[in-house]
């Protein structure tokens, strides 16, 4: 199943009307969570990596609360872990900027799911699956992974609220590690130059 849905998304991408119906339609499945993951983590391009992110993003927004609890742990496991692999990749680093935007894209929508599942378990946890994945971030923008730490912590505010979570309460416990994290960055004079703007949008955040 998985080359075919590889194959549909490039057909997809070429202009192929019938191939999007069709991906529509099977994301829609069951099976689709499986398929989804899997490209996620490992697919023979960054465009068809992407399409598989969007669509776990998509299945966590409409489907991750109707799981079972330990399916839905095992889910948000199972992203956090390919979103830290993933990230540890560097190729967000890349200096080809076609290859680098790709990369970016992907871990920006690969964090927006991260966030929404852990959004959503936290319901279950009584916060602890949010507050360990800021702790992961927190600690990952201290280290040649902190760009991937931006992108973990600037996806939770919408996130949390797009959920129907207070983002000010959960997110008061941290609040302030989160500003020291950034402050930090913003010292950092080559981050400053390549990401300095974006970073300071993240804090608006």
């Amino acid at each position: 199943m998985n080359q075919r849905v590889i194959s549909a998304i490039s057909a997809m991408y070429q202009g192929d009307v019938s191939a999007s119906r069709w991906l529509n339609e099977f994301s829609t499945k069951n099976e689709a969570w499986s398929v989804a993951m899997a490209l996620t983590k490992d697919a023979p391009t960054r465009e068809v990596q992407f399409y598989a992110s969007n669509m776990l993003y998509a299945k966590i927004r409409r489907e991750m609360r109707l799981l079972k609890p330990h399916v839905a742990m095992e889910l948000l496991r199972a992203v956090d872990s390919t979103f830290l692999t993933c990230g540890a990749s560097r190729d967000w680093t890349a200096t080809n900027r076609s290859d680098r935007l790709k990369s970016t894209a992907f871990l920006r929508r690969l964090s927006l799911a991260r966030a929404r599942a852990a959004a959503i378990m936290s319901e279950r946890t009584n916060g602890k699956s949010l507050f360990d994945l800021m702790e992961k971030c927190v600690r990952m923008t201290q280290g040649p992974q902190w760009y991937v730490g931006v992108l973990g912590l600037t996806a939770l505010p919408n996130e949390l609220t797009a959920a129907g979570i207070a983002s000010s309460t959960m997110l008061a416990r941290d609040r302030s590690k989160v500003a020291s994290a950034f402050a930090a960055l913003l010292r950092r004079k080559d981050i400053l130059r390549m990401y300095g703007s974006e970073i300071l949008a993240c804090v608006k955040a």
